[in-house]
C-alpha cells in the first residue's frame, strides 16, 4: 500500500503529524509505505528527517522523500496510490485535493483545508477530525479500509470535480456573483 503527500513541503502542511502517525500506521499494515513529495521550503524536509531517526529503523526505511515531480508524472503517482493525504494545519485551497479526487485517488484532508466542507457533502473524502497522530492514523486506516469511497471516488470523482471547478463553472459563479452584487 501506497500513503502520499504531494505538495510543498513546509511546516503549515502537517507532515511531522503525519510522520509521527505512521509508526501507529505500520503497526497494523507492515506492507505500506509513506510517499513524501515536493519542493523543500525552507529546508523543512531536515526538521521531517530529524524524525525519522527517532524511529525503529524497520519503520522509518518505509518513508520515502522526493523533490518536486514534473506535471507530466503527477497523474501517476495520485493513480499509484492508495490514499492521498493532506493533514495541513491551514490551507486556503488545496489544489493537490482537486488534483488527487480528479485522478482517482481516496484522499484524506484535514478541516482546515477551505474546500473540505463542499467535497465532504458529496462523499469525495474522508475528513481528518483532529491533527493528532493516532487520531491521523485511525483516520488513514478507516479510509484505506473505506471500499465505498474507492469506489465513489473512482466512478464520479472527475465529472464531480469538473462540475464544481472547471473555468466555466468558475466563470459562470462569478458572472452570477458579479449580477447579484449590481443589480441590487
Amino acid at each position: 500500500k501506497i500513503l502520499l503527500y504531494l505538495g510543498r513541503i513546509n511546516e503549515k502542511k502537517g507532515l511531522d503529524i503525519l510522520i509521527k502517525s505512521y509508526p501507529f500506521v505500520f503497526e497494523r499494515i507492515k506492507n505500506i509505505s509513506l510517499l513524501i513529495i515536493g519542493p523543500d521550503n525552507d529546508n523543512y524536509s531536515s526538521v521531517l528527517k530529524k524524525l525519522l531517526f527517532l524511529m525503529d529503523s524497520e519503520i522509518s526505511k518505509n518513508i520515502v522523500f522526493d523533490k518536486k515531480v514534473s506535471r507530466s508524472n503527477i497523474k501517476s503517482y495520485f493513480t499509484q496510490s492508495d490514499l492521498f493525504i493532506l493533514p495541513s494545519h491551514t490551507e486556503n485551497f488545496g489544489m493537490t485535493v482537486i488534483e488527487s479526487i480528479y485522478f482517482g485517488a481516496p484522499t484524506l484532508i484535514s478541516k482546515n483545508v477551505d474546500i473540505y466542507n463542499d467535497l465532504e457533502k458529496m462523499n469525495l473524502i474522508k475528513v481528518i477530525q483532529e491533527l493528532k497522530p493516532q487520531i491521523l492514523a485511525n483516520s488513514i486506516f478507516d479510509s484505506l479500509n473505506d471500499q465505498i469511497l474507492k469506489k465513489r471516488v473512482k466512478e464520479f470523482g472527475k465529472s464531480k470535480i469538473n462540475s464544481m471547478y472547471s473555468w466555466d463553472k468558475i466563470s459562470y459563479d462569478i458572472n452570477n456573483l458579479t449580477d447579484k452584487y449590481f443589480n441590487l
